[in-house]
């Protein structure tokens, strides 16, 4: 298990099946119709976002030499709390006064009783003021988020969009962080339907309408407020395994993590993260995949993962700096390094690779 992890704003990252991703193959060849449906979602939003028209940084638009506070930075300077990079570097004040000090991120379940459910307070309070909402439709809109899938700028996108969330959060309640969830340790079970995750006290379980009604989050609304979200557990696929882990820190070129996940022919693909289809149901499909609030814990373990393959494998330069060469045919002008990260303006996808998120 892994314990806890700092970081000085808030990253994460989203776990995507690539065993079946070439743009070139047929989908339906897919081993399973779970990852046929995320073999089509990633080819459709590779072709239709190299018709949205993507926009580069000027040079009048370029980073300012200081960051918000005096430090130095790699993007530009924030105009409001969603947009700091180091909104958790004891610097920033609230209008409590109280000062917003480093997140901690734990393993959901190692969270004391108190941690837990002020998490899950935060979370019902952007839920219900909408902040919640719009940032899942920021994720699931192929138009206005052009380069959040199918290409190298994935991981860095996501590691911003979930930023933003954690920062929401702690608006909330400063003393929260966005806990991630360690799937390794469910998939360590004879049966992984029988994790404590799925207890009413944590995520709950699904009915056979796959409406997830107890747990945490019970009767939590799609983000189109029309039904609960739904979930089918252990349906199909399998989760993270400790070895699919290794093998994505032990990958040495930046170019097979930052790679394209749609690609064509002669692209570098992706090392293979681990499947999404395990929790079936609204974390299937892109477009709803964030009505379930587990895709954010989903998400910050993989930004762990990213980030544990950046520290053991580049110098804090090259973190900042390794980016793949802009190629259109492997990818869309959205996932290009200087591309404008849609729709984080001013922020480019080569912002997104900042130390400043992590310290």
């Amino acid at each position: 298990m892994f314990g806890v992890f700092e970081l000085c704003s808030i990253g994460m990252l989203l776990i995507i099946s690539s065993r079946t991703t070439n743009a070139q193959a047929n989908c339906t060849s897919a081993p399973t119709e779970a990852i046929q449906i995320m073999c089509q979602e990633i080819t459709q939003w590779a072709m239709i976002s190299r018709n949205v028209p993507s926009k580069t940084r000027t040079h009048e638009e370029s980073p300012i030499p200081t960051g918000l506070f005096g430090q130095q930075s790699v993007g530009p300077a924030a105009r409001n709390a969603y947009e700091c990079m180091d909104i958790a570097c004891s610097n920033c004040v609230l209008a409590s006064g109280r000062r917003l000090r480093r997140a901690t991120r734990k393993e959901y379940r190692v969270l004391t009783d108190d941690e837990r459910q002020r998490y899950h307070a935060a979370m019902w309070t952007i839920k219900r003021n909408g902040d919640y909402d719009a940032l899942s439709r920021i994720h699931s809109q192929f138009f206005t988020s052009p380069g959040a899938h199918s290409g190298p700028a994935f991981l860095p996108w996501h590691r911003e969009l979930i930023k933003r969330l954690e920062i929401a959060l702690r608006r909330v309640d400063p003393s929260v962080a966005l806990p991630y969830w360690d799937s390794t340790l469910d998939e360590r079970l004879p049966n992984p339907r029988d994790s404590s995750l799925w207890s009413d006290e944590l995520m709950g379980t699904h009915g056979a309408d796959g409406a997830v009604r107890t747990g945490a989050f019970r009767n939590w609304l799609a983000v189109d407020g029309r039904r609960v979200f739904k979930r089918s557990i252990g349906r199909v696929g399998n989760l993270m395994t400790d070895r699919e882990i290794a093998t994505v820190v032990g990958t040495s070129d930046y170019r097979q993590v930052l790679a394209s996940t749609a690609p064509q022919r002669g692209c570098r693909y992706p090392a293979n993260w681990a499947a999404l289809e395990y929790v079936h149901g609204d974390m299937l499909v892109t477009t709803s995949s964030t009505n379930d609030p587990l895709f954010f814990n989903h998400h910050s373990m993989i930004d762990l993962i990213w980030e544990m393959w950046r520290v053991s494998r580049q110098t804090r330069t090259q973190r900042e700096k390794q980016y793949p060469s802009d190629n259109s045919l492997c990818n869309s002008r959205a996932h290009f390094a200087n591309t404008i990260m849609a729709p984080f303006s001013p922020m480019v996808n080569l912002d997104g690779l900042s130390n400043q998120y992590t310290g």
